[in-house]
């Protein structure tokens, strides 16, 4: 049987989609399942080529598909098929074979976006590939909460198969400089509904009583509004020398952080499913996160679960954190157990198990 994994990877805006779709070609590549054959669907000149090469991953078949922005509408009909196909987001062609699956992450454009002729479009597309689709792959409860709530589709046609956690190496010398009082640390975007801003405003409340500082990691545009609120608020509260924006950093600085960190905060207001969260404890981190969406199912029952809407209840939390060493060691052991439950092995395996039912 050959699976065709449709993908519209982006190498120059790689982000966690991409690197959940590289993860999951990894676990495939692990458990290398006998009389199946994956292949990779993808735009010509994206750059997916050259990533499975430098991930050890370039015997994976990768078909590139013409036709530049027609290429899954009218593109897959120049080039070979497939007995079964899974595709990597919730659009698909409906002229293509039912033995489909879908792979859904979230809908966080209906929680947090303006609706638009784009939302629309992809709302109205979304709902018609739900149809067609024999089955739909998400990667947490809550998302599958939404498909059934907002789109209507049948409950048993659903298939919640949860991510799995990227396993960092060893790291041989200290790769950044960290705030010699200890940190708190946060990994995500300076978008709005990753929820920075009440972070801080929980940090600030707090800050006179802890001697650690707040390292956020990750991609901050101060050129947003809601990027010009977060700086702002540090400029206003004089919070510039204890919290530091690192900006994109790399596997190796981002393990070192987790690692070092006195806990890793996360008060998202919105996500798929939260992979930082189990990160975090894989690598002996304690865990503040939120207790909506998706989180306390990422988080189990191995974290402090905060309103992320609190700043109050967030800076409670973390200077519980601060002050609580058992509490830390506890949180650090559990931690590590519930992480351990994650794994792309296991999460391909169901995977395939799914798709070959189709």
């Amino acid at each position: 049987m050959t699976i065709g994994i449709v993908t519209g990877f982006s190498a120059a805006h790689a982000a966690g989609l991409e690197e959940f779709f590289l993860s999951l070609l990894a676990g495939l590549d692990k458990i290398r399942a006998s009389g199946i054959e994956c292949r990779i669907y993808t735009k010509a000149g994206n750059g997916l080529r050259e990533e499975l090469h430098r991930r050890g991953l370039a015997h994976f078949p990768t078909i590139a598909v013409p036709l530049g922005p027609l290429w899954k509408s009218v593109g897959l009909l120049l080039v070979p098929r497939s007995d079964v196909y899974l595709w990597n987001g919730p659009l698909m062609p409906l002229w293509i074979s039912r033995r489909s699956a879908i792979l859904v992450y979230d809908f966080a454009y209906r929680h947090f976006g303006s609706p638009s002729m784009w939302t629309w479009f992809l709302d109205f597309f979304s709902r018609l590939s739900f149809r067609m689709a024999r089955k739909i792959i998400t990667i947490s409860h809550a998302t599958r909460q939404d498909l059934i709530q907002q789109y209507g589709v049948p409950a048993g046609k659903i298939e919640v198969i949860y991510p799995g956690r990227k396993e960092f190496s060893l790291i041989a010398e200290k790769p950044i400089d960290v705030p010699p009082r200890g940190y708190f640390l946060f990994v995500g975007t300076t978008k709005e509904r990753k929820n920075v801003l009440n972070l801080i405003r929980g940090f600030a409340n707090i800050s006179a009583r802890v001697p650690q500082d707040l390292v956020v990691a990750g991609r901050c545009d101060f050129s947003s509004l809601y990027g010009r609120n977060v700086a702002a608020f540090v400029a206003e509260k004089n919070l510039k020398n204890r919290i530091h924006f690192l900006g994109p950093i790399s596997d190796e600085v981002l393990a070192f952080l987790y690692r070092n960190a006195i806990a890793f905060a996360f008060p998202s207001a919105f996500e798929g499913f939260g992979m930082p969260v189990v990160e975090a404890m894989s690598e002996g981190t304690p865990v503040l996160t939120s207790n909506v969406s998706s989180l306390p199912e990422a988080a189990g029952d191995a974290a402090l679960l905060v309103d992320p809407f609190d700043p109050q209840a967030i800076g409670n939390a973390l200077l519980r954190l601060a002050r609580d060493p058992g509490l830390r060691q506890a949180m650090i052991e559990g931690g590590r157990k519930h992480a351990a439950r994650f794994s792309w092995e296991t999460s391909a395996k169901r995977f395939l198990d799914v798709l070959s039912a189709l």
